[in-house]
Protein backbone atom coordinates (compact mmCIF):
# COMPACT_ATOMS: atom_id res chain seq x y z
CA UNK A 1 0.00 0.00 0.00
CA UNK A 2 2.84 2.41 0.78
CA UNK A 3 4.38 1.86 -2.66
CA UNK A 4 1.21 3.09 -4.39
CA UNK A 5 1.55 6.52 -2.78
CA UNK A 6 4.87 7.03 -4.57
CA UNK A 7 3.38 6.45 -8.02
CA UNK A 8 0.08 8.26 -7.47
CA UNK A 9 -1.07 9.81 -10.74
CA UNK A 10 1.54 8.03 -12.82
CA UNK A 11 -1.08 6.56 -15.15
CA UNK A 12 -2.18 10.03 -16.27
CA UNK A 13 0.89 10.57 -18.47
CA UNK A 14 -0.89 9.69 -21.71
CA UNK A 15 -3.63 12.21 -20.93
CA UNK A 16 -1.03 14.90 -20.30
CA UNK A 17 0.75 13.99 -23.52
CA UNK A 18 -2.39 14.24 -25.64
CA UNK A 19 -3.17 17.63 -24.09
CA UNK A 20 0.37 18.84 -24.76
CA UNK A 21 0.28 17.63 -28.37
CA UNK A 22 -2.93 19.61 -28.92
CA UNK A 23 -1.43 22.69 -27.29
CA UNK A 24 1.83 22.43 -29.23
CA UNK A 25 0.00 21.95 -32.53
CA UNK A 26 -2.04 25.09 -31.82
CA UNK A 27 1.09 27.07 -30.95
CA UNK A 28 2.84 25.68 -34.04
CA UNK A 29 0.03 26.92 -36.29
CA UNK A 30 0.18 30.38 -34.69
CA UNK A 31 3.99 30.71 -34.99
CA UNK A 32 5.73 32.42 -37.89
CA UNK A 33 7.75 30.22 -40.24
CA UNK A 34 11.01 31.40 -38.67
CA UNK A 35 9.69 31.35 -35.09
CA UNK A 36 11.19 29.45 -32.16
CA UNK A 37 9.40 27.16 -29.75
CA UNK A 38 11.14 26.85 -26.38
CA UNK A 39 10.12 24.28 -23.81
CA UNK A 40 11.52 23.71 -20.34
CA UNK A 41 11.16 20.26 -18.84
CA UNK A 42 12.46 18.04 -16.11
CA UNK A 43 15.01 15.42 -17.22
CA UNK A 44 12.58 12.65 -16.26
CA UNK A 45 10.01 14.03 -18.69
CA UNK A 46 12.48 14.66 -21.54
CA UNK A 47 11.64 11.50 -23.56
CA UNK A 48 7.91 12.22 -23.56
CA UNK A 49 8.57 15.92 -24.21
CA UNK A 50 10.60 15.12 -27.34
CA UNK A 51 7.95 12.68 -28.55
CA UNK A 52 5.27 15.30 -27.98
CA UNK A 53 7.19 17.95 -29.94
CA UNK A 54 7.67 15.53 -32.83
CA UNK A 55 4.00 14.52 -32.84
CA UNK A 56 3.07 18.21 -32.99
CA UNK A 57 5.17 18.54 -36.20
CA UNK A 58 7.66 20.91 -34.59
CA UNK A 59 11.25 20.64 -35.84
CA UNK A 60 13.59 19.27 -33.18
CA UNK A 61 17.17 20.61 -33.00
Amino acid sequence: MELNKIFLGDCLEILKQSLMVSLMRYVGFKMKDSGYFLMFTDWRQLPIATDTAQMADLIWF
